[in-house]
């Protein structure tokens, strides 16, 4: 019963088979006889993010990060809910504070979405910039920065060779996933 790996692989393999309740059931086992713990947190937010429960996830990974303060991934998770949710103002804190902890493209990447969606012009562009220099560029970061010259600065010549570059790398991953 303390074996976390097994506990977190029954959950999920119930799961698998169709049988949400038991899953669930697993995991809340886990939080009743370890309550302190974060990791049966993280796999309720995630069980019910892939059931589309967005508010429940949100819930567990609120949970999650009481008992893991200094986790930074699960306040970048969180910080991608709350994006998606519209509760922008908690998202830019939340991911803040994962980029406090340990800076990732993925923070960066929703901390912009947030800005954006907030109608935050300046932040927009310069965080989405600071996601490519944490990571791989992909086709989704040069559309995003290509939507903040254009909607935001109207940047129309920037926004033009972002997207360029977001159609070029979006064929190669067609290719590549084709093959």
């Amino acid at each position: 019963p303390t074996d976390d790996e097994t506990c977190s692989r029954l959950g999920s393999a119930y799961g698998r088979l169709g049988d949400p309740e038991r899953e669930m059931a697993t995991y809340d086992a886990v939080v009743a006889s370890r309550p302190h713990c974060w990791q049966p947190y993280w796999w309720i937010a995630n069980a019910h993010y892939r059931r589309g429960h967005v508010t429940a996830s949100i819930r567990a990974f609120r949970e999650m990060v009481l008992r893991a303060p200094d986790l930074y991934r699960g306040y970048s998770n969180l910080g991608g809910l709350l994006v998606l949710d519209g509760d922008y103002g908690a998202a830019i804190d939340t991911l803040k504070r994962s980029l406090a902890l340990h800076p990732t493209k993925s923070a960066f990447d929703n901390l912009g979405t947030a800005y954006f969606n907030s109608g935050r012009i300046d932040e927009t562009v310069g965080t989405y910039n600071q996601a490519f220099q944490i990571g791989l560029a992909e086709y989704d970061s040069w559309l995003n920065i290509g939507d903040a010259y254009f909607f935001l600065h109207g940047e129309k010549h920037q926004a033009a060779e972002a997207y360029a570059q977001a159609i070029r790398l979006g064929r190669e991953q067609m290719r590549i996933r084709s093959e």
